[in-house]
């Protein structure tokens, strides 16, 4: 008998001995596709301090597909690429396309699909000008311009054949990020949106990365409900709707999932999906040993997890964390799903577990009997089922799924191991996870 067996043993025994009952987890019939919710916000060059270290293996070890091209603070900003907006849109000469390739060509070279967002970081890194104002000064020309940024980075000639499927326009525009009115907005988003669908039909066009409040809150979701109103009013194209999210509780992301929903629906425009252009847990309010669990240990990556598995209930399309690297090393609590020297945090870790999961293609329906845990099954094209558990607390726990294969392989992320822990089990009886674990179980084999 190993010392693993026994360890193992010895905390079943003790989980069962505490009297609590397993949590019953069921798997049932299919529930639709499941989503590659797989993508993260910039990288994979690095970012932040030099001697950072380029991403793109992690990404690719970790199962990243799809990079947002949001924060890199100067390349593939609009104030950059386009940085006199007096300037005649239709003369080469207007645009600034060096700095912003450098950072195109590492990600269509590395695999990455980009999701290129149209619009501005926060903050303007050294050697690049800042957007001020937030809102155009010449609406007209920057409209046109926002069509031939989309034109290059389109052009088979210089990247081959094209990967960009979407075109989000502006990030938060209920936040930092606009400085006019909301109406403003709204007219500059309808005026573009369909200029690029004009120029582009067979991309998806949408926008416009809603802070937290623009569901949270009842100004955020009065400005949320004028933006769609007015573009479905002005026959702009809505392909998709983003929003951002970042909270420690999974209630938050279910209600913001549920206002855009009902948006939608009660609009008429049932078929703009939804996209998660920004989601991680959040800081505010905490110690930094509190920061570090929810930003790199364990309890992030089981949070990050019931929210991507909550994302895939609500058929969300597209779903990005914000996002790839640290900006340095002393900065772990930050929002990287890596450290600065390319190491993956926790959430890293949970992140290869969901691109396992996407490798069964149909999303079953899974209920399960507490709401301290989260769990969503997978099958594949054989008939396999997978099935992803998080542990919503801070103390150890126990379920059990009937019908899972007699032999399993599990995987698991926990705050004990640097790594993920693989262990091969038995489908019958109690499973214990970790406080704050996370765990994939698949058929053995």
């Amino acid at each position: 008998m190993t010392a693993r067996f026994l360890l193992h043993s010895l905390w079943l025994s003790t989980a069962l001995a505490a009297g609590a009952a397993p949590v019953e987890i069921t798997v049932g019939e299919p529930a639709g596709a499941m989503h590659r919710l797989l993508g993260v916000n910039i990288g994979p060059l690095p970012a932040g301090e030099p001697g950072n270290t380029d991403l793109t293996e992690a990404y690719r070890s970790t199962g990243i597909t799809q990079i947002r091209t949001h924060d890199y603070y100067g390349p593939l900003d609009m104030a950059t690429l386009y940085p006199n907006q007096q300037a005649d849109p239709s003369r080469p000469e207007s645009y600034r396309w060096q700095a912003s390739d450098r950072v195109w060509r590492a990600i269509v070279s590395g695999g990455f699909e980009p999701y290129l967002r149209l619009g501005d970081s926060w903050n303007n890194g050294v050697g690049f000008p800042p957007a001020k104002p937030r809102a155009p000064v010449h609406r007209a020309n920057f409209v046109r311009a926002c069509v031939e940024v989309v034109r290059h980075y389109t052009d088979p000639a210089l990247w081959g054949p094209s990967k960009v499927r979407y075109v989000e326009f502006w990030n938060e525009p209920d936040g930092r990020f606009w400085d006019s009115s909301p109406v403003e907005f709204y007219r500059l988003y309808n005026e573009a949106a369909t200029a690029l669908k004009a120029a582009f039909p067979q991309l998806q066009i949408g926008g416009p990365g809603f802070t937290p409040a623009g569901a949270l809150t009842e100004r955020g979701q009065r400005m949320s409900a004028d933006f769609v109103r007015s573009a479905k009013e002005s026959g702009a194209p809505l392909d998709f709707l983003s929003w951002h999210m970042y909270a420690n509780d999974i209630a938050s992301f279910e209600r913001a999932a549920q206002h855009y929903t009902k948006l939608l629906r009660s609009t008429g425009l049932a078929k703009t999906t939804l996209h998660v252009t920004e989601y991680h847990t959040s800081h505010r309010n905490l110690t930094l040993p509190e920061q570090l669990a929810v930003r790199a240990g364990a309890k992030g990556a089981a949070i990050l997890s019931a929210a991507w598995m909550l994302l895939q209930r609500y058929d969300v399309a597209e779903a990005m964390i914000y996002r790839g690297p640290d900006p340095a090393l002393d900065a772990p609590q930050f929002y990287g799903l890596f450290y600065a020297d390319a190491r993956p945090k926790k959430p890293a870790l949970a992140f290869g577990l969901w691109r396992d999961l996407c490798a069964c293609p149909t999303r079953l329906t899974t209920r399960w009997s507490s709401a301290d845990l989260a769990a969503l099954g997978g099958r594949d094209e054989r008939g396999r089922v997978a099935l992803l558990v998080a542990n919503l607390t801070d103390r150890e726990q126990s379920w059990q799924c009937a019908g899972l294969p007699a032999a399993l392989r599990l995987r698991e992320v926990n705050d004990s191991s640097a790594t993920v822990v693989e262990r091969s089990v038995s489908g019958s009886g109690p499973r214990p996870i970790p406080p704050w674990g996370v765990q994939l179980v698949t058929a053995a084999g």
